[in-house]
């Protein structure tokens, strides 16, 4: 068990670093069928000034009594936030994008449902300068949904081209004074080999927000 424990913990520690980096599957917040409907115009370019996120990465190993469970949570607003963005009537182009997190991780551990240890870490990431485009529809006046996914970086990033290419995502925004605000919501599943033979069921989901100035 203690084997198999330590595993999880070093797996927890690398779920909630890669919600952060990679790109992740995406509940659709709108109509995916519609076609660019609203009367609010977005288009412009923008000043990225950061986003926050809530993450939750669960790690499940074994059955019954064996079973083992990882949770980690985190929240963080991103410091440090530099890059543009230049929305046209149907991409987004993002410029250098870069940040920093400096935040707590909290994990819980569990053994056949039963809570048996907590632990916080430190989570501090530096994102280095990324840069991508995403093609967009919107829909009704308040939704968008990417095709390819957002061209961006975080939890809800990816940057236009590759694997990101290929990952839809749906976003809700508003309006704050000159102020473009992004709201989002991923989730993604996979099962994976976290050594020795050990299969896992990995879950990370949570929320973004991306606020981006109007020049």
């Amino acid at each position: 068990m203690k084997s198999a424990r330590n595993i999880l913990i070093v797996v927890m520690a690398l779920s909630t670093l890669l919600a952060c980096q990679k790109e992740v599957s995406f509940q659709n917040q709108g109509n995916n069928s519609g076609g660019s409907g609203g009367t609010a115009s977005i288009e412009g370019n923008y000043d990225y000034k950061g986003s926050t996120a809530s993450t939750k990465s669960t790690v499940v190993t074994g059955i019954g009594p064996a079973q083992e469970k990882a949770i980690t949570t985190s929240n963080y607003t991103s410091l440090n936030n530099t890059g543009t963005v230049q929305i046209t009537s149907n991409k987004f182009i993002s410029n250098n994008i870069a940040y920093s997190i400096n935040s707590v991780a909290f994990a819980e551990f569990y053994l056949g449902g039963i809570l048996i240890d907590t632990l916080s870490a430190p989570f501090v990431f530096d994102l280095p300068a990324t840069s991508g485009a995403s093609d967009y529809r919107k829909i009704g006046t308040d939704s968008l949904y990417f095709d390819s996914g957002f061209a961006g970086s975080g939890p809800t990033g990816g940057t236009g081209g590759g694997a990101a290419g290929s990952i839809p995502t749906g976003a809700k925004f508003r309006w704050s004074g000159d102020t473009l605000i992004l709201s989002m919501n991923f989730s993604m599943s996979t099962t994976q080999d976290i050594g020795g033979g050990i299969m896992a069921q990995v879950t990370n989901e949570g929320s973004q927000t991306v606020k981006l100035k109007k020049r």
